[in-house]
Formats: structure tokens, sequence, C-alpha cells
């Protein structure tokens, strides 16, 4: 059985936010609703497509932030809606990321983590809450595809994070050690997830997040430059 790397996507190896925030503004205007705040839609990132398109929906506009359902409840979409909906957002994220105005960039030295990782013998995944149509895409398009043995969305399996089944099925499908597997992510999510797995995690700092939250989730390690990461992932993988 060997080391293996488990990352999240958005907030820990790219910066994504701005480019979610203005797909989800594109999208309302299409469907005709006003624009919101960004801050209101970031705050709903994380969770999954459909989790931010019921959040960012114009059903709920009439309520205030603090009587928004939580994060992570069922949408109340109807399954036409849902379905329009998700069509709607895929076409405008798409036609985003084929723009020169797209903003989603890698975090200074995530490839050189990568490379260095992959190349001491620690088998890499990525297990996200993202689509993983548009997931695969971004890697691709951001030169990391080839450093990644298997790539989970939230789309790929039947749950998703903060399940531990998107992690456990990780570690299977690459027969990865459980006690020299690391989780790496920016999202309380990511976090708890880890810690239902039985696998070890790491939070970074340069996400969304701030880092009193992730620290009130006890991650085994936590990032706040890269330095720390690389540390982390020798200590855990034991390929230091």
């Amino acid at each position: 059985m060997r080391p293996g790397v488990l990352f999240d996507f958005d907030g820990t190896l790219a910066d994504t936010f701005d480019d979610i925030v203005e797909t989800i503004q594109r999208l309302r205007t299409r469907i005709e609703a006003p624009a919101l705040r960004g801050d209101e839609i970031r705050r709903h990132i994380g969770w999954g497509s459909p989790n931010l398109l019921w959040q960012c929906s114009p059903q709920l506009d009439h309520l205030r932030p603090d009587q928004l359902p939580p994060d992570g409840d069922p949408p109340g979409f109807s399954e036409t809606e849902a379905s329009e909906m998700r069509e709607i957002f895929t076409q405008e994220y798409e036609e985003l990321l084929s723009c020169p105005s797209s903003q989603t960039t890698l975090y200074e030295g995530v490839a050189d983590i990568c490379a260095l990782f992959t190349n001491r013998g620690a088998e890499l995944a990525i297990v996200s809450n993202k689509t993983e149509r548009i997931t695969r895409r971004l890697l691709a398009s951001l030169g990391l595809a080839d450093f990644f043995s298997l790539v989970l969305g939230g789309d790929s399996l039947a749950v998703k994070k903060p399940s531990p089944e998107p992690l456990l099925h990780a570690v299977r499908e690459l027969s990865l050690a459980p006690d020299k597997t690391l989780m790496v992510g920016d999202s309380q999510l990511d976090l708890i997830a880890a810690e239902r797995a039985g696998v070890a995690s790491c939070g970074v700092t340069w996400g969304l997040i701030p880092e009193d939250d992730l620290v009130t989730c006890k991650p085994t390690y936590l990032a706040r430059s890269m330095a720390d990461l690389e540390r982390a992932i020798d200590e855990s993988t034991g390929l230091g």
C-alpha cells in the first residue's frame, strides 16, 4: 500500500472564487434576477453546485442571510428547475473559463508541491465537491492533470464531503495506506470528512474559510504557507 495525498480543489490548489461568483451573476442575469453581492455568493461555495444554486436562487431573495436554510440541506428546487439551473450554470461557467477574462489561477507553489510528491512516490488524488467535468477541465488547463491518479467531483459518487465516502473510495481505488494518507483542504468539510474517514488532515489558510474556523475542526496539521504544507505531507506520508 502506498502513501497518498487527497486534495480539495477550490481554495486549496486554485483560486476559483471570482469566476464562480461571476458565473452566478451571469446565471441570474439570464433568468432576469438582480445581481447579488459577491459575499452573498462566496459564503455558499464549497458545498457543491446544487447547494450553491439553491442558496443563490431568486426563490430565496426575500430572506435575510440569517434566515437562509443551512448549507448542505437538500435544495428546494423541483427536478425540472434543478436541471434548468444546472444547465445554465454549466454553460455560463464553461463559457467564462474559455474567455481571457477568466480569473482562475493556481496558488503559487502548487505545481511544485504536486511534482515533488509525485516524484517521491505518493499517489495524488482530487476529492472535490465541484463537478468532475469542470474539475478535470481546470486541472488540464492549469497543467496539473498528469499529477493525479484519480479525480472525484461532487457528482462522481452518490455522496460528497463531508461524507467520508469519497475519501474512503480514493483510499480503496488507489490502494493507499490509511495511516499514510493526508486530506488537504481549505474548509471544514474537508477536515470533517478526513476525521470521519480516519485519515490525517491539513487545513490550508489561503482559501475562503478563516483560520479560526479551521482550528475548531482540530486538523492534524495547519498550513499557512506551501512550506508548511510540504512539511505536513512529509510527516503524514513518511516521505520526508
